[in-house]
């Protein structure tokens, strides 16, 4: 794995690049790109990529996370993204990883058990399927509506609790015309480390009108 990459960008995220953290990330792209021959993960197979475009790009939120002890959801997790990379930095948050493809959940729970993430849960299943569970933070980079992401997920969180999204160049505008979702909401440009990569993070607590 190229360390020098991975080190320059949690730097720049103002991550400590520990040896742990160095060497669950070493272990996370071993373990995707051997699983992802069999069960197609990702599209992103150069390790420089999965290095910025997944594991760097994942926690540009966590920039905007609470410092405090707290619940954390990612919806529509995939490969784990932004979810474990988030629970690798900081383990003392609790992580929910909700994914419906067994085989992805799978390939979650071989990562939970393998980094010893005692902090991770994983919840194989559709978002309409759970319930009874808050969360402080809800996160994804599942491809949703607005008013879709609002109608089936606002029920997640908990008092105060709000949404944090990594959008992409120009998805911004697109976000803020959904039709029938409210919102307060701050946005903040930045880039992926490394790169040239454009991002916006949002952070907003949505409703929908009556």
């Amino acid at each position: 794995m190229q360390r020098e990459s991975l080190i320059a960008g949690l730097n720049a995220l103002n991550i400590k690049p520990t040896e742990e953290v160095l060497s669950a990330f070493e272990v996370y792209l071993n373990e995707l790109l051997r699983w992802n021959k069999a069960y197609n993960l990702t599209a992103i197979t150069d390790e420089c990529d999965i290095i910025n475009k997944h594991f760097l790009d994942s926690l540009l939120i966590v920039t905007l996370l609470p410092q405090r002890a707290f619940r954390l959801c990612d919806v529509g997790s995939g490969a784990g993204f932004p979810g474990m990379p988030i629970a690798i930095v900081r383990r003392d948050i609790e992580v929910t990883l909700i994914e419906p493809s067994r085989k992805k959940a799978q390939f979650l729970n071989h990562m939970r058990y393998k980094l010893a993430l005692r902090n991770v849960e994983v919840i194989q299943g559709r978002i309409e399927e759970v319930k009874g569970i808050y969360f402080d933070v809800v996160t994804t980079r599942a491809l949703f509506q607005p008013r879709e992401l609002a109608e089936k997920t606002s029920r997640l969180l908990g008092p105060h609790g709000y949404f944090v999204l990594n959008l992409g160049q120009g998805a911004f505008g697109e976000f803020l015309k959904g039709e029938g979702l409210l919102y307060r909401h701050n946005a903040t440009e930045t880039h992926i480390p490394n790169t040239e990569i454009k991002r916006t993070l949002v952070v907003f607590e949505p409703f929908t009108s009556p």
